[in-house]
């Protein structure tokens, strides 16, 4: 099997032809185009020569580089492979630097410190820590400050979050924190429970959420 990697937020780039591979090396992905759809969907393009079967899928694709009049670039197999969540993501490393967030938090009023740290789809690693204040209201929780520290370096979507409060355990986002996840990371962002519980999607936190793609549906004229 191909060695997986974590989905990129940019589509599939078309019309790159990947280096020749022998059937010895074929068990070693010659190039991988990951698009959007659904998370740990890798795409793999191999220009091995010999049968070879995936976990999901298998077909003979041909890849056009956009534009009217492109022509046909290169041939090659596609297959796709459903990358299990609980093995691609390094939640033991997300859960370290959430704990290390929570001694940076501001927490002089409730002392409940809070950290978090996300995966994006592209592997980058995010922090954040909340940031309390003397007018409770405008107090700012991990998750904002994560997503803060994502527009910071670009933007991106979030594919894995750890929160945890100050004793090292996993807390749950508060329902303003899921709208603001929400919207960097859809309903497949795996929050995760604990090193002995499977993760939970957004989707099960946060159902049926109003999301940037409602505005345009439901405005008045």
């Amino acid at each position: 099997m191909p060695t997986t990697i974590l989905p990129s937020k940019t589509p599939i780039v078309a019309g790159t032809a990947p280096a020749p591979r022998t059937a010895a090396s074929h068990c070693a992905a010659t190039s991988r185009f990951v698009g959007k759809g659904k998370p740990w969907t890798t795409i793999v393009v191999s220009s091995a020569t010999t049968a070879r079967t995936s976990a999901t899928a298998s077909a003979t694709s041909s890849l056009m580089m956009r534009g009217e009049i492109r022509k046909l670039v290169t041939q090659g197999e596609v297959y796709c492979l459903d990358v299990s969540s609980s093995k691609a993501i390094p939640w033991n490393e997300l859960r370290a630097r959430a704990r290390r967030a929570t001694t940076l938090s501001y927490a002089p009023y409730s002392h409940v410190t809070v950290g978090a740290c996300a995966i994006t789809t592209d592997g980058r690693l995010l922090d954040g820590a909340n940031v309390e204040n003397a007018s409770f209201g405008l107090t700012l929780c991990a998750e904002c400050s994560l997503v803060s520290d994502l527009i910071r370096q670009g933007g991106g979507r979030l594919a894995a979050v750890s929160i945890v409060a100050g004793d090292g355990e996993p807390i749950a986002p508060c329902g303003r924190c899921r709208q603001v996840l929400f919207e960097h990371g859809g309903q497949d962002l795996q929050i995760d429970a604990g090193a002995d519980r499977a993760p939970t999607s957004l989707g099960d936190l946060l159902p049926n959420a109003f999301g940037p793609a409602d505005l345009g549906q439901r405005r008045s004229e």
